[in-house]
């Protein structure tokens, strides 16, 4: 390794590096073997603001963040021995504000000395990532407050994302979930009891047909115990498929403190003591069938402000907090089906 100070070496062995670094139109710059400055291109003068010579003599690291300065240290005395870097770093301005690059170090053996090549400023783009980084992490975190569980699953079943509450319905850690298969955690249970044939998996369905499927569904977790909810399996396609790539379901926990024999002894005494209208009993089936208001006003004709009354007067008649939650009753009675 040569570590002879910059002032002791020959201008036969500067030139070649003033040269090569002169004639690049990219932030470059050439140091010693101990990473001091030799030279620097127009190009990085100018993008930082320092003047011509300004930095010769100079640490390079001296202008590297701190958090990254030892970590560019070991890329220069690594190139010194012969082993080309590259790594990602900020660079500071004569402002104080520090950017992002790209750079390769590399050894010049003709000229003895280690060659800082700052490839380009990649500050745009490191921003973008870090942006897009937050947005995820917001995103995740909103995914986990909400109390409606979601569960991402592909066509194999495997689970693509899962929320909090999704893994506290179900009963196991949102990790055992992540990445495995659905029913090796969890299955869905028949009226008989038994495991529901793949066929009518309200997954399958909606694979099958790309049509979301409502179904008031029993699952039965690892641990023995069952959970009623209901589950609202929503088709997900990739721009130009013509068949969902995925499926969302979305959970609502709706016996979670009563059972599913309270629950089903409420819906049918529920369902006994309501009169629902003509009209009413449209609305009810076909938000069963998952129409939202608009689609239902459109069907029959109707205002908006119309249906969202006729579903106010079916909830309260249902006795239900939510549009779900009366829907699963009219389910549980045989008021509405789906066909």
């Amino acid at each position: 390794m040569v570590t002879e100070p910059v002032e002791r070496r020959s201008s036969a062995t500067r030139v070649p590096v003033a040269a090569l670094v002169a004639a690049t139109a990219e932030i470059a710059a050439g140091l010693d073997s101990l990473g001091r400055i030799d030279v620097v291109s127009d190009a990085l003068a100018a993008t930082y603001g320092y003047r011509s010579g300004e930095l010769v003599g100079r640490r390079f690291t001296v202008l590297v963040h701190p958090d990254e300065a030892a970590r560019v240290a070991a890329a220069i005395h690594a190139a010194a021995e012969g082993e080309p870097q590259q790594l990602l770093h900020r660079l500071r301005d004569t402002s104080g504000s520090y950017r992002w690059v790209e750079s390769m170090v590399q050894w010049f053996r003709s000229t003895g000395a280690p060659v800082l090549l700052l490839a380009r400023d990649v500050q745009g783009r490191v921003s973008h990532e870090q942006t897009l980084l937050r947005q995820v992490a917001a995103a995740d975190d909103v995914f986990n407050e909400l109390r409606e569980g979601v569960v991402v699953i592909d066509t194999d079943g495997l689970v693509l994302a899962v929320n909090e509450a999704a893994a506290t319905f179900l009963g196991v850690a949102r990790r055992e979930l992540l990445g495995h298969l659905a029913r090796a955690h969890v299955t869905v249970v028949d009226e008989d009891g038994a495991p529901m044939p793949p066929e009518r998996m309200p997954s399958t369905r909606a694979f099958r047909t790309g049509v979301a499927q409502n179904e008031a569904v029993q699952y039965r977790r690892n641990d023995g115990s069952s959970v009623w909810l209901f589950a609202r399996t929503v088709p997900l396609f990739d721009p130009g498929q013509m068949s969902p790539a995925r499926v969302a379901i979305f959970l609502e926990d709706l016996a979670a403190t009563e059972g599913p024999e309270a629950l089903r002894t409420r819906t049918i005494a529920a369902a006994a003591q309501c009169e629902l209208t003509s009209r009413e009993h449209e609305v009810l089936q076909l938000l069963a069938q998952g129409d939202d208001v608009r689609v239902i006003s459109q069907r029959l004709g109707i205002t908006v402000h119309t249906v969202r009354g006729h579903v106010k007067q079916v909830m309260q008649k249902l006795d239900a907090r939510t549009q779900l939650q009366a829907v699963v009753v009219a389910l549980r009675s045989g008021l509405v089906r789906l066909h």
